[in-house]
């Protein structure tokens, strides 16, 4: 069986560019509103790269939650880690949960 010709149109955007990142408040306010909060995370081995997002989404005036304890395939605790320090628009607590074999992930409420 031979597969067919096929294309393909990823729907998430990428901008790239030097010093691009000097433009993703802008493309967050854009995407998810002003005053939307953020989850950044990064590698620790990358500490001081994330040190300049966090202080780009910052200044352009989002609340910043920050999460480093990631490591490629992360384990089911750190995904949770991360998931229990994402800022979120309700102050309702969400108590869904789905699990998958690999790990869990907190269903969050729509903004």
């Amino acid at each position: 069986m031979t597969l067919p010709n096929f294309s393909f149109g990823p729907t998430t955007p990428v901008a790239f560019g030097v010093d691009r990142v000097e433009k993703l408040a802008g493309d967050v306010t854009r995407l998810v509103g002003a005053d939307a909060p953020v989850l950044l995370v990064n590698d620790p081995g990358i500490s001081a790269m994330g040190d300049r997002v966090e202080g780009i989404l910052k200044a352009g005036g989002h609340k910043v939650a920050r999460f480093q304890d990631v490591r490629s395939d992360p384990l089911s605790r750190q995904i949770d880690a991360a998931a229990d320090l994402a800022p979120r628009r309700s102050r309702r607590p969400s108590s869904r949960r789905t699990t998958t074999r690999s790990r869990s992930i907190r269903s969050r409420p729509a903004p």
